[in-house]
């Protein structure tokens, strides 16, 4: 018989016997009324079954899977009966190749239904009551108050943090000597290698010479410019100008002008204004007359009417009266135009007076308008003298600020700033030949030898020095975690290659992630104080504590399950020897202890079990399917915690799953 055979034959035989095994090694205790739901719990494998690595053969299958696929696969197995009887392939009728067509089209249904055949069997192998050989141990875990601390894990790789190439400013220069070879220390000034300066030596001799030369000329122009610009200040202060004499000369002659003409006209207008001027004053009075003659001509007029209205009233009333006698107006009327004659002559010699005033007014403001105009003439020939003035001053303003612009001239020529400027630099330049430390630290890299051309470019470096008094860690940290970083957060970082804890500490954190597997991961560098030990490229575990309890109730992890709701619980025993669930809720947990915030009290005994085989073959059996489950459900242990925290029930098909602490 085969080995795939023996295994067969052997997993049977130990099905079969489990049962009894187990009723006999278990103790008396049963499941508590809060445990009744009608599921049945699976009992872990132990460590050793869960560690087997064999892979499960295509025949090795429980009794109840080979049933299920022979009668799926009847066909094939008759098929091949009457094959092995006649010892010839039987021939294929039409009905056998629709047959077959029909099988062809069903054949990824049947291997999936295969598939949970086999995924059926194994289960109901791990399930399957031991053989006498297993034993079940139950672990009680006390629960204890102890500080508890959780962290987070990320590995990196360490370097130095400050690491300087060491360039030269200088392009185009020959190294001449050179100070360190690689690996020496140097402090931060100390000299590298140093280059020819024979070329800036010249140019700054050259720029010396040119620059003598240039002051004196200067110095010349500036003289002459600031003489001329005294001279004429000079003149000015002393009241030696002539232009400026002359301007004042013509001022006072034209105010006197101007005097003389305002008291003529002020004169004549106070004249006018009292009637005084003699002109005037002789048309008044002929006026006055005129107007006096013709008042008296009129008056002479009124009474000839008058009189010649009396006699006609009285020779009128003669009649009314009776009497009748010759009644004459002649007389009447040549009084009456004598006395309008007189009147006529009276008015024409009073218009003839108004008219010889108007004439006086006239020529009289004829005059004051020529005495008007004197003083206008006058105030345009002052003002004039005072643009003059003015002129003159603005000319000799100019000609001090050209003298004034001629020194500033002359200085700003004599100015060698920009020669002085580039004469220091020339000389500040020499510092650049000497090639120092940037830093103080190790010379890692030495890539200058004497007699090489220095270049400025960033990819060109004479030397790196690097101070390992600092190093670091880069580190991945995913969206999840990035949380519980901060700049400042104070980590352990663990060099594995020294087995060596250094303080170290979160100084810069990225603030964009690179995305992988749909989980943003951010770079983030912790910073340490390094001994003399640590290496660049050793591989650095950084701790950061994510929390800190004081006096946290403790059980060891596997001790706590997890119900099917979600919720957790611990067994505890029972008066009678029976265990019953006790709800808990959890707290923080390190992976190897789980704080239990309520539920459980200091001292107090919870029980666990994890099974042990002592027979080879039982535990390579269980071994064996207990792997192929595993694979085909995706179920691992936890590194730390032993096994899967179950939810069965002591006794009634087997404890909760997980091992014993540290497993």
């Amino acid at each position: 018989m085969s080995d795939v055979n023996q295994n067969e034959t052997e997993h049977t035989t130990a099905a079969g016997t489990k049962n009894s095994a187990q009723e006999k090694s278990a103790p008396p205790f049963s499941v508590s009324d809060s445990d009744k739901t009608g599921q049945t719990a699976k009992p872990e494998s132990s460590k050793e079954e869960k560690t087997e690595t064999a892979a499960l053969p295509a025949t090795a299958t429980s009794p109840h899977a080979e049933s299920q696929s022979e009668s799926s696969e009847g066909i094939e197995i008759t098929q091949l009966e009457e094959t092995k009887d006649s010892g010839e392939p039987p021939k294929e009728t039409k009905k056998d190749k629709k047959k077959k067509k029909r099988q062809k089209r069903h054949h990824p249904v049947r291997w999936v239904i295969l598939l949970v055949i086999v995924m059926a069997a194994v289960y109901l192998y791990r399930n399957w009551p031991r053989n006498s050989g297993e034993e079940i141990s139950y672990l009680p875990a006390t629960a204890t108050a102890q500080d508890l601390t959780t962290s987070d894990s990320f590995t990196g790789t360490v370097a130095a943090v400050d690491s300087q190439s060491v360039v030269s400013a200088i392009s185009g220069a020959k190294v001449i000597e050179v100070d360190v070879e690689e690996g020496d220390t140097v402090e931060a000034g100390d000299v590298i290698a140093k280059l020819d300066t024979t070329d800036v030596e010249q140019q700054i001799k050259e720029l010396e010479v040119s620059m003598n030369s240039t002051a004196t000329k200067n110095s010349l122009s500036i003289e002459s410019a600031q003489a001329q610009y005294d001279n004429l200040m000079q003149n000015i202060e002393d009241g030696l100008d002539s232009s400026t004499n002359s301007a004042l000369q013509q001022i006072d002659s034209a105010f006197q002008s101007l005097s003389s003409a305002l008291e003529a006209y002020n004169e004549e207008v106070l004249l006018n204004n009292d009637a005084a001027s003699t002109t005037i004053s002789s048309a008044i009075q002929n006026v006055e007359s005129a107007y006096e003659q013709l008042q008296s001509a009129a008056l002479q007029t009124q009474q000839a009417y008058q009189t010649k209205i009396d006699a006609i009233y009285q020779y009128e009333k003669t009649l009314r009266d009776g009497d009748e006698y010759d009644f004459d107006t002649t007389s009447y009327d040549q009084q009456i135009a004598s006395a309008e004659l007189s009147q006529s002559n009276a008015q024409t010699g009073y218009d003839t007076a108004l008219s010889n005033y108007e004439t006086a007014k006239v020529t009289e403001e004829n005059n004051l308008t020529k005495l008007y105009d004197a003083v206008t003439q006058a105030e345009t020939s002052y003002i004039n003298a005072i643009t003059n003035y003015n002129t003159t001053q603005r000319s000799l303003e100019q000609q001090l600020e050209s003298y004034k612009l001629a020194i500033e001239t002359a200085e700003a020529n004599a100015d060698q700033s920009s020669s002085e400027l580039q004469l220091q630099e020339l000389e500040d330049s020499l510092d650049d030949y000497v090639i120092t430390a940037p830093m103080s630290g190790e010379v890692t890299s030495l890539d200058c030898q004497v007699g090489d051309i220095t270049q400025v470019s960033s990819t060109t470096s004479l030397a790196t020095i690097t101070n390992y008094d600092k190093m670091m860690v880069s580190i991945s940290v995913s969206e999840y975690d990035i949380s519980n970083l901060s700049i400042g957060s104070a980590v352990t970082v663990t060099v594995d290659a020294l087995d060596r804890d250094y303080e170290g500490t979160v100084t810069a954190i990225d603030k964009i992630g690179t995305n992988s597997s749909s989980i943003a991961y951010f770079t983030c560098e912790v910073e340490f104080t390094p001994d003399g030990d640590v290496l660049e490229g050793m591989t650095a575990e950084v701790n950061l504590t994510v929390t800190e309890a004081a006096d946290a109730i403790v059980l060891p992890s596997d001790a706590v399950m997890t119900d099917t709701d979600g919720s957790s619980y611990v067994y505890t025993l029972n008066d009678d020897g029976t265990y019953s669930k006790k709800a808990v809720t959890l707290g923080e947990t390190d992976g190897n202890v789980t704080q239990i915030t309520d539920g459980v009290e200091d001292g107090e005994t919870v029980y666990y079990t994890i099974a042990t085989a002592d027979t080879t073959d039982s535990s390579s059996s269980s071994g064996l399917f207990g792997n192929l489950f595993s694979n085909l459900t995706g179920s691992s242990s936890s590194s730390g915690g032993g096994g899967m925290q179950g939810g069965g029930n002591p006794g009634g098909g087997g404890m909760p799953g997980g091992g014993a602490p540290g497993q």
